[in-house]
This record gives structure tokens, sequence and C-alpha cells, in this order.
């Protein structure tokens, strides 16, 4: 696990005051600061819910900073978030489920290429129980 978070933010001139932690944010220093982020890998697999299952087990990373567990999952650009691990992770599965049951429902020529292929992604991934 990791130490923490560390966030390398400048002075905003506009603002004339520096950047931390709670103080505002340019849209580049907050991209500087979530390249600054030291997340651990994990792997999410198995039950999804009691509709879903993955077919194998997916890399995420996760993070914990505080009483907080982040777990991000890259390819699908979706987060869980809890106050242990185990809840973060159902969240993620809930999420995970609630993006697949959407963009399902879509008519796929409504999805744009990146939804698509997200999509295409789940439906490879994720199986029926």
């Amino acid at each position: 696990m990791s130490e923490g978070l560390t966030l390398s933010l400048q002075e905003d001139s506009r603002h004339n005051q520096s950047l931390g932690v709670f103080g505002p944010w340019s849209p580049y220093s907050l991209i500087e600061a979530i390249d600054t982020f030291t997340f651990d890998q994990d792997f999410i697999h198995g039950e999804l819910n009691a509709k879903y299952r993955l077919r194998e087990a997916v890399p995420v990373m996760m993070e914990h900073l505080d009483d907080t567990y982040t777990v991000y999952w890259p390819e699908i650009e979706t987060f869980g978030y809890g106050s242990s691990r185990d809840e973060a992770f159902i969240d993620l599965r809930n999420s995970v489920v609630e993006l697949f049951e959407r963009l399902g429902s879509e008519p796929l020529f409504s999805l744009g290429p990146q939804l698509r292929n997200e999509l295409t992604y789940l439906e490879n991934i994720i199986e029926y129980q």
C-alpha cells in the first residue's frame, strides 16, 4: 500500500496564492497533481453480482488515503470508493454493472467511439451466471 498522496502544485498567478490540497486548482495544476498519485496494483475477479461474473481477473489500481479506499479500473475509467478495501471493491463492482447495463440498453449507433469500445470490452469480459 502506498504511504499517501503527494501533490506537486505550483502557484496560480490568477489567484495570486499558493495552491494546496484544499486551495483553488487550475486545470494544469490538477493534472500535475493526478500524475503524482501512487496506486498499488490489485485484481478484480469472479462475481460482479447475482447476474454477472467476470470471465478473468482484471488488473485494477488501488489507493488508500486517510479513511478512504479507491479502486480504479483504467480500461473503463470507473472507480469504486469505500471505508475499507472490501467496500471499495463492492462499489466498483456495482459501478461496472451499472455501466455495462446502461451501455447495453442504448442503441449501438447512439454511442460514440469510446463508449462503443468500452461496451465491446465489457461484453468480452463479463458473462451471465
